[in-house]
């Protein structure tokens, strides 16, 4: 369940500390990846969407 008893809209799984993906939530979609602790996503269109969660 995400923020306020909303369904969470993305899945975060993490790893080596510092680095990880972002799914769209109940997908295998990948949508953005934490590198070094940077967010890294292909689709600029979601860099909005990311950063108000983020």
């Amino acid at each position: 369940m995400g923020r306020g008893g909303r369904s969470a809209v993305h899945e975060g799984w993490f790893y080596q500390a510092d680095s990880g993906s972002i799914f769209l939530a109940g997908t295998t979609e990948m949508v953005a990846q934490i590198v070094q602790c940077g967010l890294e996503r292909a689709d600029k269109a979601r860099e909005v969407e990311l950063a108000g969660r983020w």
